[in-house]
């Protein structure tokens, strides 16, 4: 990692903060048991600190996920007090996942009395494992929930992704009205797309109507649906379907590549921001999968969507 070298919904804002003059650090997990604990650097006047961990993301062992999320907050707390000791701060932002960082903003608090605690809720957790019935409401429920209840309480703002996801918190936490707003994605919009590519170039069919879905392959997009999907227009000379993305089950597509030699299934594992945003804006109709058994109103990022691209406002839009 070099920096803010690629586009995002927290990096785009950390950018921000720093080009409008603010000193900004960034306390981040390095997901990599091989590590030192911890690297520390500066990049676009941003100062990076890393700490190690295990692999909380794109992690298909729900154990070691389980672990990892667990052990984060020690090895946070850690990596902050060795470097930031004597820093100080106006602002404390934060996102779930994971809700298990309560150890450390409670030093963060004695050691910043009169900083603003906001957190950003993307992940409302451990409801949504209970929906995906990756855990029951058994005693690791009951510790994860007591985790959520505290960083809530040491919150002095939280904003939702959607109204719908503020109505769900104030329901369940009636004594949090006060301090919920939504708080939109924050992307910058770029109207720089650079030279466009052609679908030759990118590897797609010219002759074909694409659907395009690009984004995280995880338990709450419900992958298996992703192929079943495909194999309703397979037959279709007309009709192509464009994945790009990963995660914990990426390989349910890859295996059914493998497996069922798919004529017009166009799979890239990744892509730099830049050719992301050319891929879909190839594309004619954009895709969105989620898990048919959330009770919590669920609300993809549409990153891609919010960029401010032309084509990606075309793609979106229809």
């Amino acid at each position: 990692m070099s920096g803010v070298v690629d586009k995002g919904i927290y990096s785009d804002l950390m950018l921000y903060f720093a080009t409008q003059g603010h000193t900004v650090t960034i306390a981040y997990s390095g997901e990599s048991p091989s590590v030192e604990v911890s690297d520390s650097y500066v990049h676009d006047n941003i100062r990076y600190v890393m700490s190690r961990s295990a692999k909380l993301t794109k992690n298909k062992n729900m154990i070691q996920k389980g672990i990892a999320t667990i052990t984060f907050d020690s090895k946070l707390k850690r990596t902050i007090k060795k470097e930031l000791a004597n820093e100080t701060y106006d602002i404390v932002l934060y996102a779930t996942p994971p809700v298990t960082i309560v150890s450390t903003l409670k030093y963060l608090h004695k050691t910043n009395p009169n900083a603003f605690f906001y957190l950003m809720l993307k992940d409302i957790f451990p409801q949504n494992a209970v929906d995906l019935n990756i855990m029951g409401k058994g005693i690791i429920y009951r510790y994860f929930k007591h985790m959520e209840k505290q960083l809530y309480a040491l919150s002095d703002f939280i904003g939702t992704m959607s109204p719908r996801n503020l109505d769900y918190i104030v329901e369940k936490n009636p004594d949090l009205v006060d301090k919920v707003e939504v708080l939109p994605n924050t992307t910058s919009l770029n109207t720089d797309e650079g030279k466009p590519l052609t679908r030759n170039e990118l590897g797609l069919p010219e002759n074909k109507k694409l659907l395009f879905y690009g984004g995280n392959l995880g338990l709450p997009q419900s992958v298996p649906f992703i192929p079943e999907c495909y194999e309703k227009i397979k037959d279709r000379e007309d009709l192509g379907f464009v994945i790009v993305g990963s995660g914990a089950q990426g390989d349910l597509i890859t295996d059914y590549i493998a497996n069922e030699k798919p004529k017009s299934l166009y799979y890239f594992k990744h892509k730099p921001h830049h050719e992301y945003i050319q891929v879909m804006a190839q594309c004619d109709v954009g895709l969105v999968f989620l898990d048919h058994k959330f009770t919590i109103p669920n609300y993809p990022r549409l990153n891609s969507c919010i960029y401010g691209t032309k084509h990606a406002n075309h793609l979106c839009n229809r």
